[in-house]
């Protein structure tokens, strides 16, 4: 209710355009600090499919409530679902900002503090009728 208020609350007062502006440099913030934060718990250097499985997927996902699932996992490549949004009930609502914006930047600062050879793609969204939200992050190189 709280997050629904206050994305309520900034589009009310600052418009669409601003509250994406917001709502983008948070989830940029909030991705590149978690890469940091995960970076130094567990000593990453050089971030692999292997290490995003066990630390970003099964351990910070897991942590966080995701309830996470890998469907495949390869040394170029993992594809995992997330069975639990914590913010569903508002990305029903307004997937334009909170899948389209929010999640997609935060994925953005992820992958722009792990390795800019790092993409991230949705490949089906729970907001948008799924029944899960599933994701393929792919080295390019």
């Amino acid at each position: 209710m709280l997050n629904n208020s206050l994305v309520s609350t900034l589009r009310v007062i600052l418009g669409e355009n601003q509250t994406k502006k917001i709502l983008r440099k948070a989830g940029l913030d909030m991705g590149e600090n978690t890469t940091r934060r995960l970076e130094s718990e567990y000593e990453v250097r050089d971030w692999t499919p292997k290490m995003f499985e066990q630390f970003f997927v099964r351990d910070y996902l897991e942590r966080m409530g995701a309830e996470p699932e890998v469907v495949e996992v390869n040394d170029k490549k993992i594809v995992y679902r997330l069975h639990n949004c914590l913010f569903l009930e508002m990305a029903v609502k307004t997937p334009d900002i909170i899948c389209d914006v929010l999640h997609e930047s935060f994925h953005e600062g992820l992958t722009k503090t792990m390795n800019k050879d790092i993409k991230i793609s949705h490949l089906t969204c729970m907001a948008k009728g799924k029944p899960y939200c599933e994701l393929c992050v792919e080295w390019q190189k």
